[in-house]
């Protein structure tokens, strides 16, 4: 039976306290499965989380940069939700502050040990770039949430980061549109063409026309 351990503060979105978390504090619990940390102010991945976790949600954050070792010994999680920890603010229906770095920088190595993921949840982080290395063991990947990115120029071009991703069944890209920049269509780029199980392509997105008449809202 999965265990919960909720770590969440329940104030509004600006004034709300920082949840400061020591290193290896959250190890002692060692049948953890489920794990929340949304909406917290952190500013870091903690460090030394349970290995035994299966769902790790880390939203609405103001996580900067995610490292290699993050997330290396957690070989048995299955879904991990690391959205709006750097939201593009430039039309954003709420009040929201840019990130200091302009996007959130990942290590091309970040997700090497999860072996195991079915979910990835990457939305909302000003992502300009997919990286061919993130992808590449995430090959029980079932859904990939990539929207309200930065993703236009990287969806168009030369794209290797999806050829690993056997059985994909759901790939969210909507608004991932430019600054400002609000295209009729999108040329999608040929590497779309590697996801062997054709699999749902956010709303509005015809792969095999491969082109986008409208970016849908995320959902």
């Amino acid at each position: 039976m999965s265990r919960q351990f909720p770590c969440d503060v329940k104030d509004g979105h600006f004034g709300r306290p920082r949840l400061v978390i020591s290193d290896d504090s959250l190890a002692v619990l060692t049948k953890l499965e489920v794990l929340n940390l949304s909406s917290n102010n952190l500013t870091r991945v903690p460090r030394g989380l349970p290995t035994t976790l299966t769902n790790l949600a880390l939203s609405d954050n103001r996580i900067q940069y995610i490292f290699e070792e993050d997330f290396k010994e957690l070989h048995h999680l299955k879904a991990l939700t690391v959205h709006g920890n750097c939201p593009r603010c430039g039309n954003a229906p709420f009040l929201c502050v840019p990130c200091p770095n302009i996007s959130l920088g990942i290590h091309p190595n970040a997700f090497a040990n999860l072996t195991q993921l079915k979910t990835l949840h990457l939305a909302g982080n000003s992502l300009t770039v997919l990286n061919d290395f993130w992808f590449e063991n995430l090959r029980h990947l079932t859904k990939l949430m990539l929207s309200f990115n930065l993703l236009q120029n990287a969806i168009q071009g030369e794209l290797k980061s999806f050829s690993s991703l056997l059985y994909l069944q759901h790939l969210d890209l909507s608004f991932n549109f430019g600054h400002n920049a609000y295209p009729k269509t999108v040329q999608l780029s040929n590497g779309f063409s590697k996801l062997r199980s054709s699999p749902t392509v956010a709303k509005h997105i015809p792969i095999r026309k491969q082109t986008v008449s409208r970016f849908s809202k995320y959902a």
